[in-house]
């Protein structure tokens, strides 16, 4: 079985997980990173020495802690030594302690995902072995980290959970209950339940009941000839107009209706909600010529003055409407309390953030720790065409996901063929 969260993955897999394609594999181990059983011995005996010379300087490690060495001659790139085993401190064996354990290693092992700029990670199920935790709790806890950091993050991410000498259904039916728990969740992460059928090989596509027997795409509005998706065709788009009338942001901006872009306030809800610094005004009006272009809709305010309505009770609906909420990432808008102000309740809501970088500057204090782990689109890195093709292809993919889980929340989860 599969499961998406966001624009991540999580693969239940029977067999070794030596043999898994993942950039990186997960070893459960003692302090000493021994390598004396169980997987890691496996992955000792696969791997060679090159894995224990680098071990041998690593340890000890500490409990819930994750050391990481090359994978040798496995085809991996890394192999991440999750301690469950702390032979030198004696401690009571209870799920406290089993939950720390779980938990922490495989926060950790997200962490340095993240820092080694690795998409894909297998997983055994950690702490079972020698560890001594109960295979109900370690799979629990591993499933309940996974929503939580995948929920966290707009990167595409492959997640595999490896079970060896025990039934595949089992860990699938644990794995569901948690994940599908989140999915519901109203806090802070918004996650998405989708069951995929690994049989097929086709494109992402969505089997709706309305559209079942017709065989039509729930997705059929990506092409760029379609509406915005949420009840506007392209024959609607009207022309842009300011509303005038007194703010009182502290940038002193006005709001514009732009082109497919309408007011909050009047209930049509925008896909795109996009937050900048007027200074970067011109390379918003790109960004905002791509979505027009392809018929998606979004939502930002330009210099000037807005009427007749609360200016930050405008914002925050403004971004609780959207899916997709862009950052454009520079110099002034990370110097702009409004605009820090914005991504803060972008991520409160749950909402898709996408930083797009304008320049090299590095996200403000307050925003670092939320957005560390999402992908960014780097505009000087990229170039403008590749760009702006994945500035659709993420709008595109979090409006499916929207789509989805509205769906799921009204008791009716489509089939997902992936």
């Amino acid at each position: 079985m599969r499961y998406r969260i966001g624009n991540s993955v999580i693969k239940v897999v029977s067999g070794d997980i030596c043999q898994s394609k993942c950039e990186a594999i997960v070893s459960s181990d003692d302090n000493w990173l021994s390598q004396g059983g169980g997987v890691s011995y496996a992955i000792s005996i696969a791997g060679g020495k090159a894995i224990r010379k680098q071990i041998n300087r690593l340890a000890p490690v500490d409990l819930g802690d994750v050391a990481v060495t090359t994978a040798g001659e496995l085809s991996q790139k890394y192999i991440f030594h999750a301690v469950t085993i702390d032979w030198d401190q004696s401690r009571p064996r209870n799920g406290e302690l089993y939950d720390f354990i779980v938990k922490n290693s495989v926060r950790r092992c997200f962490q340095l995902m993240s820092a080694l700029k690795l998409s894909s990670i297998a997983f055994p199920v950690i702490g079972t072995g020698v560890a001594g935790i109960p295979v109900e709790r370690a799979v629990r806890g591993m499933a309940e980290v996974f929503a939580e950091e995948l929920g966290k993050t707009n990167r595409g991410l492959s997640v595999e959970l490896w079970v060896f000498g025990m039934a595949s259904d089992f860990a699938d039916a644990l794995l569901e209950d948690i994940v599908n728990s989140r999915s519901k969740s109203r806090g802070l992460f918004s996650t998405n339940l989708i069951d995929v059928s690994p049989s097929t090989a086709d494109p992402v596509r969505i089997a709706t009941s309305e559209n079942a027997e017709s065989g039509k795409s729930a997705l059929s509005s990506m092409s760029t000839s379609e509406g915005s998706g949420d009840g506007i065709a392209p024959g609607e788009i009207s022309a842009g107009r300011v509303l005038q009338g007194q703010s009182g942001r502290g940038e002193g901006k006005l709001i514009v209706q732009e082109d497919n872009s309408t007011c909050p306030a009047d209930g049509t809800a925008r896909e795109v909600f996009i937050s900048y610094s007027r200074n970067d005004s011109l390379q918003a009006d790109w960004i905002c010529e791509v979505l027009k272009s392809a018929g998606i809709s979004y939502w930002r305010d330009v210099d000037g003055l807005y009427s007749g309505f609360n200016f930050k009770g405008v914002i925050v609906r403004a971004i609780r409407a959207a899916h997709t909420v862009f950052f454009l990432s520079s110099a002034n808008s990370n110097a702009s309390a409004n605009v820090v102000g914005e991504i803060g309740a972008a991520v409160h809501f749950g909402k898709h953030v996408v930083p797009i970088r304008l320049d090299a500057t590095e996200y403000h204090d307050d925003l670092l720790l939320d957005l560390l782990n999402l992908d960014n689109i780097d505009l000087k890195v990229l170039g403008q065409e590749k760009a702006a093709e994945k500035i659709r292809k993420v709008v595109f993919l979090n409006r499916a996901n929207s789509q989805v889980n509205e769906r799921s929340k009204k008791g009716g989860m489509p089939g997902y063929a992936i």
